[in-house]
């Protein structure tokens, strides 16, 4: 190159480029969120993560929701507990396969929550290793875990 000015101008825009290339592998991409919530403290921003999101899976596990299946499931038992214990089987078996795989997805979002050592809720999880507390939105639990993390590698 004829010109020594652009000569040192590309090489401090190469070494710019490299600087950022390399900060951008070091970047965890988020692919997927686990988010422990009640039924009553529920997210109204669901929708709108996963169309500006795709990328990411979001599980939305719903933490009381075995409670509130065990009351509907003892309302109204008879006293004696052989009895009790019969009209409980018997609803049981009654469970619509919508009503059970409710069930199986409540019993598992407490297994999930224990498995990742969640210890209160509202709580978000990204890649099964990071937990954010308190934050029931998703899009804006995304936004501070990517601000942590890029002010932890940088």
């Amino acid at each position: 190159m004829k010109n020594p000015f652009l000569a040192i101008f590309l090489f401090v825009v190469l070494a710019l480029l490299l600087v950022e290339l390399s900060r951008a592998d070091n970047a965890t991409p988020v692919t997927r969120m686990d988010l422990f919530i009640t039924a009553d403290r529920t997210s109204k921003r669901l929708d709108t993560f996963a169309v500006k999101h795709p990328e990411i899976t979001l599980r939305v596990h719903t933490l009381d929701s075995i409670e509130k299946f065990e009351d509907a499931l003892s309302k109204g038992l008879p006293r004696d507990p052989r009895e009790a214990k019969r009209v409980a089987l018997s609803r049981l078996k009654q469970l619509s396969k919508n009503k059970r795989a409710e069930l199986e997805h409540a019993a598992t979002s407490i297994a999930t929550a224990l498995a990742y050592g969640v210890m209160k809720y509202p709580a978000i999880v990204f890649n099964s290793e990071f937990v954010a507390y308190g934050l029931r939105d998703p899009l804006l639990a995304l936004e501070h875990f990517q601000r942590w993390h890029r002010a932890k590698t940088s």
